[in-house]
Order: C-alpha cells, then sequence, then structure tokens
C-alpha cells in the first residue's frame, strides 16, 4: 500500500489499529491516523513514519479500548483498496523513456515516483546499451526534468551522481 501510493502520487497515507477476524484486513477498527507524504519522500522514510505512527496510535489506543472508552467500528466496504506483489518487471525502465524522462518530457514524473516507491525492493533499473543492468537508485525532479542522483551499475559499487542535469 506504500508504494501504490506512492506510485500513484497521493498526498497522504495512513496506517489503522483493528481488530484481527478470520478475514485478513477486515476486522473491526479501533483508529485510523494520517500521514502527509512530502513531496520526494521515498518507500524506506514513509515505511518508518508510518511504524512510529501506528506506535504512537496504540501507546493512545490500547489503555482506552482495555476500559472500554472505544468501541471498535466496522470496516467501510466500500472504501476498501487493493494492491499488488510488485515484481523485478514492475521497476523497469525502458532507456529511451529515461532519456525523455532526463529532458523533460512527461515520463519524468511517474519515473521519478517509480524510483521513490519501489527502492529497495524489487528496485528500478534499466539495461544500458552494452546490456549491463543499471539500478536507478535515487532521483529528482528539477524543472520538470528527471535528475538521477544515485545509481549503480551491474557488478560496481552505488555512486552519486554529483552535477548531473
Amino acid at each position: 500500500p506504500i508504494q501504490n501510493a506512492i506510485l500513484n502520487g497521493e498526498a497522504e497515507t495512513g496506517t489503522t489499529l483493528f481488530l484481527l477476524v478470520e478475514k485478513v484486513d477486515h476486522g473491526p477498527v479501533l483508529v485510523s491516523g494520517i500521514w502527509k507524504l512530502g513531496a520526494g519522500v521515498a518507500y524506506k522514510e514513509t515505511e518508518k513514519q508510518l511504524a512510529e505512527l501506528a506506535g504512537d496510535l496504540l501507546v493512545e489506543t490500547l489503555p482506552k479500548f482495555v476500559n472500554g472508552e472505544i468501541m471498535p467500528k466496522p470496516q467501510d466496504e466500500s472504501q476498501v483498496s487493493y494492491t499488488k506483489k510488485f515484481t523485478s518487471e514492475d521497476g523497469f525502465v525502458d532507456v529511451e523513456t529515461l532519456k525523455k524522462a532526463e529532458a523533460g518530457g512527461p515520463e519524468a514524473i511517474p519515473i521519478e515516483q517509480k524510483i521513490r516507491a519501489l527502492n529497495p525492493n524489487p528496485g528500478v533499473y534499466t539495461l544500458r546499451g552494452d546490456g549491463k543492468r543499471m539500478k536507478l537508485l535515487e532521483a529528482e525532479l528539477m524543472d520538470g526534468k528527471l535528475k538521477l542522483k544515485k545509481i549503480q551499475v551491474e557488478g560496481k559499487l552505488p555512486q552519486v551522481l554529483a552535477n548531473r542535469v
């Protein structure tokens, strides 16, 4: 769900504490918390922030639940959203599409979102002209252009790209 929120350019995501029932993600809700996705925030940072939010919610909510101050509410089935397990193929970026994004094409935003969402797992990559895989580890949007900040060529260590436009 975190990856989908970033891929879809959502402004916010969140976490929910709910009671467990036999069906996955169907239990009654105790409390939900929202976290705003800042521009350029990647998966790992979002995951960390949501874990902290969930921990804070648990500390605040559990005593109230145990004391009967909070009553669980059924989930609204009309608000259900689904995600999928991402594969390596989901992280592929065609080298020509990457070049267009670096030149400021409309591909820049979705590729930047993909890099933030799918790293470190399953990762984002392209295939260079020599057939070697190049991981796209970090990027940013600058004046509508995709700017790669960190890459890793197959068989090499990750490298930070300085002053690359």
